[in-house]
């Protein structure tokens, strides 16, 4: 495991806000008013590819939230982008499998009839983990 969110973007858009929930790094995002919140809706594109990086200003590592009311550094990522995203407890996607938002800020495969946002770059099992540990998994975003 690489010790930040970010593997390959093309553009270099950074965005700063104050959280408005715990925020981990690797979650998708939404910016509502002037602040971030996880990606909401379970099984729907977000508008824009916001993910939340780590706290490297702070010295912080991978595995630490940002907590209420913390200054959450983000980036923007378009189709082709790759970055390291948390896979949802329980699930289980093969290399290249499909994945959507969970509504948490997480990912989890695709099921008949969803369109995957984001695929997999590799192959991971989480189903052992029990029901709160998340996996980090190597994504990239699919075009729209």
């Amino acid at each position: 495991m690489a010790n930040r969110i970010r593997i390959a973007a093309t553009a270099q858009y950074r965005k700063e806000a104050p959280a408005l929930a715990v925020i981990g790094p690797g979650m998708i995002l939404e910016r509502s008013a002037a602040t971030f919140t996880p990606h909401a809706t379970d099984g729907s594109r977000p508008n824009l590819i916001l993910v939340a990086e780590e706290n490297a200003l702070e010295g912080e590592d991978l595995d630490t939230s940002y907590a209420i009311g913390d200054r959450v550094y983000a980036r923007v990522y378009h189709e082709g982008d790759e970055f390291y995203a948390r896979l949802e407890a329980g699930e289980i996607v093969a290399l290249n499998g499909g994945l959507i938002s969970t509504g948490t800020g997480d990912l989890r495969a695709v099921t008949s009839g969803e369109t995957p946002n984001f695929m997999a770059r590799e192959a991971v099992d989480n189903s052992a983990t029990g029901t709160t540990t998340k996996a980090w998994l190597h994504v990239e975003v699919l075009g729209n």
